[in-house]
């Protein structure tokens, strides 16, 4: 929306931010549906007009002939599949997806058309070509050989508010930066001892017992991995908080990380769908880390002398970055890399071994001869042979990135 006369908005040079307009329209009587629908009108009407003006600038004709050289070039074959739509810009997809992500079926969802269509499957949403794909090869050129010709596009500004900063909203030499940053304090987490993890496998074990009849075992690995993973990188377990403090942040990283997932599936038109709860989300997710790492420099500046373990991750990464926002950018996407991979990983190991009880018995058998009695320490898990198989092929077998949004 833009108005001529600066002094009827108030607003410099006469622009009205697009939440202020949003909400103007709201006090004049249009309801939801019709300021969205008025959005999406005026988005495609743009990208009609700018797409026009690219044509002009490089005719179709040009795309095409640079498309077949790549094509050729590279020995693409074409895309024969593509994903089945009924209404207009393929919004009944992107229903059906919001539809069955309430029952948690996503990944059956997608799955079906894979067995049906194949193994790389094109897709038009909101009139842009995109593609599906499990094929091997092509994920290898995405992830490995052609790793540089590929880059998150709108995924990064759907997920900044957020991750902000970071090393899943980042991409090129940010990206390898990020990486590199990461590493380092991660190589030192390598060589420290596994007492750490004791207390949290025994509230697992503990919760476990309790339960009866048929267990879902996902969302006690979800609580599980949160437990260890803020313990590693911010130095204090989310448990050692007030119990109204632990659910506020699980509550709040679930909601977050769950509309994030959905304002990905929306591309370009993510900022569509942005709820107040969500906003209000991101900010408990950062308060919370942002908090960490006050303590981190706050215990650095009480006392240099002694070696300081606790914050050990937190310091690494603001002796690199001298910045506290990019630290704590980094700490939530390390936080939800190491809870959300972590648990799925458990989840879908545990969902194959009990449908697998030879493989199952083994691992158990190799377990008791390799620790026998005593405190479980890496020098075992480097012994631990068969279980690395059993995480491999779990990781082979099914996808380890969660699917819950």
């Amino acid at each position: 929306m833009k108005i001529d006369s600066a002094s009827a908005t108030g607003h410099p040079e006469g622009r009205v931010p697009a939440g202020a307009a949003i909400s103007s329209a709201f006090r004049h009587g249009l309801n939801l549906r019709q300021v969205l629908l008025a959005l999406v009108i005026a988005t495609f009407t743009y990208r009609f007009i700018k797409r026009a003006i690219q044509n002009r600038v490089r005719p179709r004709r040009s795309h095409a002939a640079a498309d077949e050289a790549f094509a050729a070039k590279n020995g693409c074959k074409p895309v024969r599949s593509v994903f089945p739509y009924k209404w207009p810009f393929a919004l009944d997809l992107l229903y059906r997806q919001y539809q069955v992500n309430k029952t948690q079926r996503l990944l059956a969802f997608q799955t079906q058309f894979f067995d049906r269509l194949g193994s790389t499957i094109e897709f038009r949403l909101f009139g842009d070509i995109g593609f599906f794909t499990f094929n091997p090869k092509n994920i290898e050129a995405i992830l490995s050989t052609n790793f540089e010709d590929y880059g998150l596009g709108s995924r990064s500004d759907a997920l900044r508010a957020f991750l902000g900063e970071g090393i899943f909203t980042q991409d090129g030499a940010q990206w390898k930066h990020s990486r590199e940053m990461l590493r380092r304090p991660f190589v030192k987490m390598h060589y420290q001892d596994l007492t750490g993890f004791g207390e949290h496998i025994n509230d697992l074990i503990t919760h476990l017992k309790s339960c009866s009849g048929i267990v879902d075992l996902q969302p006690f690995f979800f609580r599980f991995t949160l437990a260890t993973t803020t313990a590693l990188i911010f130095g204090q377990p989310i448990k050692d908080y007030a119990s109204e403090t632990q659910h506020a942040f699980a509550r709040s990283f679930d909601h977050a990380s769950l509309i994030s997932a959905t304002r990905i599936r929306l591309a370009d038109f993510f900022w569509a769908y942005t709820p107040s709860k969500y906003t209000e989300s991101c900010k408990t997710v950062k308060e919370y880390a942002t908090g960490f790492v006050e303590q981190a420099m706050q215990s650095t500046d009480e006392d240099t002398s002694k070696p300081e373990t606790k914050y050990a991750f937190i310091r690494d990464l603001y002796n690199e970055y001298k910045d506290p926002i990019l630290v704590r950018d980094q700490l939530v996407n390390v936080l939800i890399a190491g809870r959300d991979t972590t648990a799925a990983l458990l989840s879908w190991t545990f969902f194959l071994l009990v449908r697998h009880p030879p493989v199952l018995i083994r691992l158990r058998q190799e377990i008791l001869a390799v620790v026998e009695e005593g405190t479980l320490n890496r020098g075992h898990i480097q012994k631990l042979r068969w279980l690395k198989c059993v995480l491999n092929e779990s990781m082979v077998s099914v996808t380890i990135i969660n699917l819950r949004g």
